[in-house]
């Protein structure tokens, strides 16, 4: 009679695919790690596109390079007082309330100034007694204004007199420009100050980051979603089902 041959269990887990990477490494530090790098390269691309602005700033109180002989105005709201403007035609200047202004109704009278950004504002007196104001950008017309055959301007009549800021360029390049403003002499044109940002620049290289930052972070959760699956399906090895049976065996008895 020939003996029922022993068999002997082993105790080795029972391999889960995708739970142990080529070179032995566990999957979910691998993952882990893959977080640890995307949140610290968006936390870097963030600061990054917040201080790019201010990385090649010059200097306040610096002399304009396209408009030699007067001031360059830095991103920030500067008042009229503070401009350094070259003037032409005739222009007079008032103080209404704390606020002081420069203004004319000549036509052709124009008003040039530099700045270092890629957006401009004026803070104009709007009314029925206003007109429009012509605008140049480094000797060219602004795309985004009405334009006629002077050129590109800025309607600043109004039922109402009240003080408004009036956008007068943006999305230049990141760097130093000179803006013109020219009066048609149709209406009184008054001027307060202009305020200068510097939006970051590249900004579509920015948006491509985020996005494959974003596009990392959902495979890396979604690899770790698979290895939590996996490891919850994982089934027990031999031996845990025998302790399992012992136990219950003992329990009943």
């Amino acid at each position: 009679m020939t003996e029922p041959q022993s068999q002997e269990h082993r105790a080795n887990p029972v391999d889960v695919p995708g739970s142990l990477t080529p070179a032995g490494v566990p999957l979910p530090a691998i993952i882990v790690a893959g977080f640890v790098v995307v949140l610290t390269a968006t936390a870097w691309l963030t600061s990054l596109e917040i201080s790019l602005p201010d990385i090649r700033m010059p200097a306040n109180n610096v002399s304009s390079t396209a408009l030699p002989g007067h001031e360059l105005m830095m991103p920030g709201t500067t008042t009229i007082g503070a401009v350094d403007p070259e003037l032409e035609g005739d222009w007079v200047s008032q103080e209404i309330g704390e606020m002081d202004w420069i203004a004319t109704d000549l036509q052709g009278s124009r008003m040039r100034a530099a700045f270092y950004g890629t957006d401009i504002s004026m803070m104009v007196r709007m009314g029925p007694d206003a007109s429009r104001a012509y605008v140049r950008v480094n000797d060219e017309p602004v795309d985004h204004l009405s334009e006629d055959e002077l050129g590109s301007y800025v309607n600043l009549w109004a039922g109402e007199t009240s003080d408004q800021p009036v956008t007068l360029a943006r999305n230049l390049a990141h760097g130093e420009h000179v803006i013109e403003i020219i009066a048609d002499g149709d209406g009184e044109l008054a001027v307060s100050g202009f305020n200068v940002t510097a939006t970051t620049p590249f900004s579509w290289a920015f948006v491509l980051g985020y996005l494959g930052l974003g596009g990392g972070l959902f495979l890396l959760t979604r690899s770790m979603l698979y290895a939590i699956n996996k490891q919850s399906s994982r089934p027990q090895s031999p031996a845990s089902n025998a302790k399992q049976e012992q136990n219950q065996g003992d329990n009943a008895g």
